[in-house]
Formats: C-alpha cells, structure tokens, sequence
C-alpha cells in the first residue's frame, strides 16, 4: 500500500478489493475440481480458467482510455507449471522466467495489447483435496499483476508485490501441499 501512496503524487487513487478470497478459492478450486486431464474423457484441449480480482487500485483523476491502474488477480492457469514461458510469443515479444523454488515460477513480459509496459505472472503449484490427478503440475495457480499507474519501472519491484501477494494467496486458497514461497525475489532478477 505505501508503494502505490509513494506513487500516486497526490492524484486520487480509489483502492477495492472486488471478490473475497473465500469467493475466489471457491472459484479456483471449482475449475482445478471440473479439469479433466488429458486423455480422461478423449478430450485434450487448452482449459479455459477465469481469474478473480482480489486488489485493483485505480485513479480517479484519469480520464477513459486512458485508465491507470494497478490490478491483481488469480485463478487457476491455462498454463501448465512447466510451460516453456521462455519461448517467444507470436508478435515477437519474448517472456522472462524466474525459477523461485520448487513450487514457483515468476514470469515477466511486455505486454502492449493493454498498454502496460509489462505484464507480471506467478505461478504457484497448489494441491486442492480431490482434484484429479496431476492437476498440482497442470492446473497450477497463476497471479498476474498489471501496472499501468506508477510508472515504477523496476522488475523487482513488482515481482516482489507479486510474490508476497502469492504468499497471501496460497495460504487464503488453502493449498494442501503448503508450496514453498521464498520471501524475497531471486538475486538474479534485473531491472
């Protein structure tokens, strides 16, 4: 919260938290619940997850499109814990992958389509009791942060939000496997 104070040079910023994180464990762990591995019923398409918002902080002061804000949500990954991220996106822009333990992946990319300059995941082995088998690697949990409020320019920064932010949720989400979060961002994140 004081990083974004710090940010906001007196321009009005309006903080909300639209879904609970009862709501949204409930939600996560419906969709980790419904996924059916490949080959469990023939079919072996791409899931399709929605993520829910548990902090988005929005200035007051600007006016649409050009919306500044600070958003996070999770929800269950499209992405299987050990996608190749670091491979480059059709338009060319490539993705940043940090390893942060057993059971975390940070991933950082540009993201013009939402003209934010970069667009931060992290992706968290969680285990929900009764979920299929294998879902701890396919269907991990993924939180995204998107910026385009401070203008703060440093990766670490925001992977290290990002990461304390895992911590908070993992332990809202109730993962059973109780995934190993460091604290602080690798040494090996530049800015």
């Amino acid at each position: 919260m004081q990083w974004l104070k710090d940010r906001s040079k007196g321009r009005r910023l309006e903080i909300s938290a639209p879904d609970s994180t009862t709501s949204a464990r409930a939600y996560f762990r419906k969709q980790v619940l419904d996924w059916n591995p490949p080959g469990g019923n023939g079919i072996e398409s791409v899931p399709s997850f929605g993520a829910s918002g548990m902090c988005e902080a929005e200035s007051k002061d600007a006016e649409p499109p050009h919306d500044e804000f600070v958003r996070i949500r999770y929800g269950a990954s499209t992405f299987p814990f050990d996608f190749p991220f670091d491979r480059p996106l059709p338009n060319g822009d490539k993705r940043t992958v940090i390893d942060a333990g057993p059971d975390v992946k940070l991933v950082h990319r540009p993201d013009s389509q939402f003209n934010v300059a970069t667009e931060y995941q992290v992706y968290v082995r969680c285990a929900v009791p009764g979920a299929p088998k294998g879902h701890l690697n396919e269907v991990p949990l993924e939180g995204s942060l998107r910026d385009t409020f401070t203008g703060d320019p440093s990766h670490r920064t925001h992977l290290q939000h990002l990461l304390h932010s895992a911590k908070v949720m993992a332990a809202g989400f109730g993962c059973t496997n109780k995934p190993q979060i460091p604290s602080a961002v690798p040494a090996s994140v530049k800015d």
